[in-house]
């Protein structure tokens, strides 16, 4: 396909370095919408200029059908919408994605570029792991933020996010790190390395889903490797073992781990502490989609309904009493919601997908799909208590992710030999 600017940018590295940004600038909070909206004007560009070389592609148009499943709903939600004007700029905004996609998908489509934003993630990676390590050792990190309330913060601070995105890009991490540890096995300490990151900031939907992403990755390496890689495996996961009950000592991760065991408490009070009091969230959330169950409250508009669903002693209305929570914390409640059955019909369709994918990268042994993927699913976990799917920031890093995983998806003829 002829480059539709010359000369083609897919052979330099500004590029891989734009794409890559994406992720690169999540410490910087806003500023990663800075990437994100060249592409998305690029790509608006293109598909008025170009509209038959960017919809020809098949990972586009199967991008399109994705982002329907999660767009669509958030439309049809917006025209009734409790905060009508938030949900409208929410779902417009949304767009840029879309537009997005299509100036990524164009440029990944080169295998050099695919390769160098792997790179460019994983040395990133690689960097918050052992800043965060200076952290946990310090007190401080490289650039002297403190840990906040025993938590690792990291390059992220003062906000608590570096579990999740760590733990949602394991498999990406581990894809970048593999070729290079066979080379120089001492890489392969960065794996505890990573693992005990995540353990120390105390977020226990970060720990679930690092240990859902190195379960998969373990299993899928003990079927395709060779018996001596199979060993080193082993040994790896071993290690990560060893170095998690060394973390167990530490006095902050046991008293999470305590607060956690509430879960199994018949007594209520308990039980919603150790959710950090999200039972409440839900119980309200739930009774929300009861009465809005067709098409939602719109996108974003549980602060703004929250009082009117809120019993007396709440807590969340003790500390604002004009204004809830910003979302569910939980992604499927949130999609029922702030969208209703449509918007959870869509979900389901995404995820219909993503599983068929997955079995199908699995059966050709598409590695580097297969990590995509999973950080894209890991991304999506419909049991994510920690993330608003409808926020800038995590919707961001899923539908980069849900990008990064169509650009490696292999030809039909390969995929589906």
């Amino acid at each position: 396909m002829k480059p539709i600017f010359a000369p083609d940018l897919t052979r330099t590295w500004g590029v891989p370095l734009l794409i890559a940004a994406c992720i690169v600038l999540l410490p910087l909070g806003r500023s990663v919408e800075l990437p994100m909206a060249v592409m998305a004007i690029t790509g608006l560009v293109w598909l008025v200029r170009r509209p038959g070389t960017i919809l020809g592609q098949t990972e586009f148009k199967l991008f399109m059908g994705l982002f329907a499943c999660l767009w669509l709903p958030m439309a049809l939600a917006s025209f009734d919408a409790i905060h009508r004007p938030r949900a409208v700029e929410t779902t417009l905004v949304f767009l840029r994605f879309l537009f997005m996609g299509a100036c990524m998908l164009y440029w990944l489509r080169a295998p050099q570029t695919r390769t160098r934003v792997t790179a460019i993630v994983g040395v990133a990676l690689a960097f918050w792991v052992l800043d965060g390590l200076v952290q946990a050792l310090r007190g401080v990190n490289l650039f002297g933020q403190p840990m906040i309330d025993g938590q690792l913060t990291g390059v992220f601070h003062p906000k608590q996010t570096m579990g999740m995105v760590l733990a949602t890009l394991t498999p990406v991490f581990l894809l970048w790190l593999g070729p290079l540890a066979r080379r120089r096995p001492v890489l392969w300490l960065l794996v505890p390395a990573y693992a005990v990151v995540i353990l120390l900031t105390g977020k226990r939907a970060a720990w679930l889903l690092s240990a859902i992403a190195l379960v998969m990755v373990a299993v899928w390496a003990l079927r395709s490797s060779s018996a001596k890689r199979r060993h080193l495996w082993a040994a790896g996961l071993a290690v990560c073992v060893l170095v998690g009950g060394l973390a167990w000592q530490s006095p902050h991760f046991q008293a999470k781990w305590q607060v956690t065991t509430g879960l199994f408490s018949a007594d209520a009070g308990k039980a919603d502490a150790a959710t950090s009091y999200r039972l409440t969230i839900w119980r309200v959330g739930v009774r929300m989609f009861e009465d809005h169950w067709v098409n939602g409250i719109g996108p974003r508009s549980f602060r703004n309904l929250y009082p009117a669903y809120a019993q007396e002693g709440d807590l969340f209305m003790q500390l604002n009493p004009h204004s809830g929570p910003t979302h569910p914390h939980q992604i499927t409640l949130e999609i029922a919601v702030e969208s209703g059955v449509i918007g959870l019909a869509g979900f389901a369709l995404l995820w219909g997908w993503i599983v068929r994918e997955w079995l199908r990268a699995w059966r050709v042994q598409a590695t580097a799909y297969l990590a995509w993927l999973t950080a894209a699913a890991l991304a999506l976990f419909p049991l994510n208590a920690a993330n608003a799917l409808y926020d800038a920031f995590w919707s961001g890093v899923s539908f980069w992710l849900l990008l990064m995983a169509l650009a490696h998806r292999p030809p039909p003829a390969a995929h589906d030999a």
